[in-house]
Parts: structure tokens; C-alpha cells; sequence
């Protein structure tokens, strides 16, 4: 019994030994790597995290500037003739349109000029006695401000769209019309 107790005994001190020589070996190899090349143990990072270039912004004004242009190739109007009253605040509003393809909803966004950090946009949308009501707060973007956005399911008809928009206690508000098919 005794050599059975020294064979698994024997075992078990090779089994530990085994696993901490390959241990040690890793972590030689590793040491080694870091030593000749230390960019080989970095991970890839693809963001370029320098100040971006005024190729690079100017085209991501332009890139923006077509998408609302384009509705990201949606049936889109934009308008920018519709009735407004501002009572003399200090920003101006429009209000931009988008008929989501494959759906009964109305997506309605805001361009507001200038930065504001703090206000209020409600959205009124009224088809002979039905109305809706949405309400949201506004956001900074890079060189406008806009509403938090709206997506509203729609009967087909028309559609008068109002948004007002409050900052700093002054208030602006728009309107159009828009045809749900």
C-alpha cells in the first residue's frame, strides 16, 4: 500500500510541476514579446483621436447637411415657407417632415438656430377633431439646436403640424401641412 500511496503521490507533485513550468514558460514568453515588441501586445484601436482637420469637418457638415436634404432617401418635405410666429425671440425655428417608408408614422424634426441647452418643444398634430399632443425637451448638436424628435403613427389625410418651441421664456412656434397616404 505504500507504493501505491508514493505512485500517486509521485503523480500529483509531476502534474503541478508540469503546470507550473508551461506557467512560467507563458509568462517568459509574454515578458519576451513586451521586450522586443511592444506594440505586438497592444490592442488595435482604428480611432484617430487627434483634432480633426477642416477637410474632415467640412465634410461632415456636408454629410448632414445631405441627409436632411435627402431624408435618407425617404419621402421627405422640408418646409421652410410654412406660418411662423416668433414674437421677436432670438432664435428662429423650422420644422422638417419625413413619411417613414412602410409605416403610418410622421417623423417630425426641428432646426433651431443657435446652441441652447435648456427648453421645451411641443408638437401639435391636428386632423379635423382628432388631435395629439407630444412634448420633449430640446438638444444641442454641433452647430444647431433641435427637438429630441417625434415619431407619430397617423391615419392617412391631412395633417396640420405645429411645433412650438421655448427657450429662456420666449417662445416660437411653426406650422405646416402634410399629407399621410
Amino acid at each position: 500500500m505504500n507504493i501505491n500511496r508514493r505512485k500517486s503521490s509521485n503523480i500529483k507533485k509531476y502534474i503541478l510541476a508540469s503546470v507550473m513550468m508551461l506557467v512560467i514558460l507563458g509568462l517568459a514568453y509574454y515578458w519576451y514579446l513586451s521586450q522586443t515588441n511592444p506594440q505586438s501586445l497592444d490592442s488595435y484601436d482604428p480611432v484617430d483621436y487627434e483634432a480633426p482637420s477642416q477637410d474632415v469637418i467640412n465634410a461632415g457638415k456636408d454629410a448632414k447637411t445631405d441627409t436632411v436634404e435627402e431624408g435618407q432617401g425617404k419621402n421627405t418635405e422640408q418646409t421652410s415657407n410654412s406660418s411662423e410666429s416668433s414674437n421677436g425671440a432670438s432664435f428662429t425655428l423650422d420644422i422638417t417632415t419625413v413619411l417613414i417608408e412602410n409605416s403610418e408614422k410622421l417623423r417630425v424634426g426641428s432646426i433651431i438656430s443657435g446652441l441652447h441647452s435648456e427648453g421645451a418643444c411641443k408638437l401639435t398634430l391636428t386632423k379635423g377633431s382628432q388631435v395629439i399632443t407630444r412634448s420633449s425637451d430640446i438638444q444641442p448638436l454641433t452647430d444647431y439646436t433641435a427637438c429630441a424628435g417625434f415619431d407619430v403613427a397617423l391615419s392617412s389625410g391631412s395633417w396640420q403640424v405645429k411645433l412650438v418651441v421655448t427657450i429662456d421664456g420666449e417662445s416660437v412656434s411653426k406650422s405646416t401641412t402634410v399629407e399621410v397616404p
